[in-house]
């Protein structure tokens, strides 16, 4: 069941469930509750900047606010980045209350010029490529802002994974495994988001690597730009963290679930139901096994800088 806090708020019982609905400011209150038990940095951004969950929901539940609470983080994190983005000659990557990261703005080239530069094949099986590289909406910050708004993009989508990992442990306090449909949902609605870092990761490889050949200036600007270094790394090994331990604690998920799903390799299903549903797991690969098999990648060298970082200063422990 719910703590009583959330009791009190809400006045909903989450064992059963209920279907009843929410007022918008009780679903944002909900969005609250979790990130205030366990998320790191969620907590921060909800609590920096007016949100609407609704917006983001597909109904007006407790269920609906769960499944959509990584993407409610993740466009908050947008809108306060937006208003925090004031002065043209900086760009501004909030991390948490405690810490931003701040980068002086230097010239950079339309995104969209990679759609001649990255093969088919890739453009094709990674499908933020075309929502954030090449899309047809013109204004799009991860286009007409080059790497700054890339990186904005792949920021957006650190603080949706470690929001999505960490949650865990909000559903391992208050939803009983009688629940499995809940789990069930929280192992495959919000999956896709691990993906997207890798995805990042190769959009900002192949950036670099047609800004060395075409923009030099751009290129030699963004790998001697010290706190460019350090966002990347923040967000490089932020993300792969946050990956690592979902993926961890989806077996440990599974196992305490037991007989009340069913597995078939990367497929699960709540016992008893017809239909199965993919795990994230080999989806993951794909982009990984990109940057691992080709050299090329290696450029990301240039902008890794752990020692530049320390995630003690950059978190906030709850």
């Amino acid at each position: 069941m719910l703590r009583s806090s959330v009791l009190a708020a809400l006045g909903l019982v989450l064992f059963s469930f209920s279907n009843s609905s929410l007022t918008d400011e009780k679903m944002n209150d909900y969005a609250i509750e979790i990130a205030s038990q366990n998320c790191t940095n969620g907590n921060d951004i909800l609590m920096a900047t007016k949100f609407n969950s609704s917006k983001y929901c597909a109904g007006n539940s407790v269920v609906d606010v769960l499944n959509a609470f990584p993407t409610i983080v993740h466009e908050t994190y947008h809108h306060h980045n937006y208003e925090a983005n004031n002065d043209p000659t900086k760009r501004v990557y909030f991390v948490n209350r405690r810490n931003s990261i701040t980068i002086n703005r230097f010239p950079v080239f339309n995104s969209s010029e990679l759609k001649d530069f990255v093969h088919p094949e890739y453009q094709k099986a990674l499908f933020r490529f075309g929502e954030y590289i090449n899309s047809d909406n013109q204004d799009m910050d991860s286009q007409k802002n080059g790497i700054f708004g890339i990186m904005e993009e792949y920021a957006a989508y650190y603080q949706d994974i470690l929001a999505y990992q960490e949650m865990y442990g909000y559903l391992r306090k208050n939803v009983p495994d009688e629940n499995t449909q809940v789990w069930v949902d929280y192992l495959i609605k919000n999956s896709n988001v691990l993906v997207a870092g890798y995805e990042f990761e190769l959009f900002i490889s192949w950036y670099l690597q047609f800004a060395q050949q075409n923009h030099p200036e751009v290129y030699t600007a963004i790998i001697t730009n010290d706190d460019f270094k350090k966002l990347y790394t923040m967000l490089h090994d932020g993300h792969t963290n946050a990956v690592n331990k979902h993926l961890s604690n989806q077996e440990t998920i599974l196992t305490s679930l037991g007989n009340k799903v069913v597995r078939s390799g990367d497929f699960v299903k709540v016992a008893g139901d017809k239909y199965f549903y993919k795990l994230p797991n080999n989806d993951i690969d794909y982009p990984k096994q990109i940057l691992a098999q080709n050299s090329e990648h290696e450029i990301l060298d240039k902008i890794y800088a752990p020692e530049s970082i320390s995630f003690s200063t950059l978190s906030v422990t709850k």
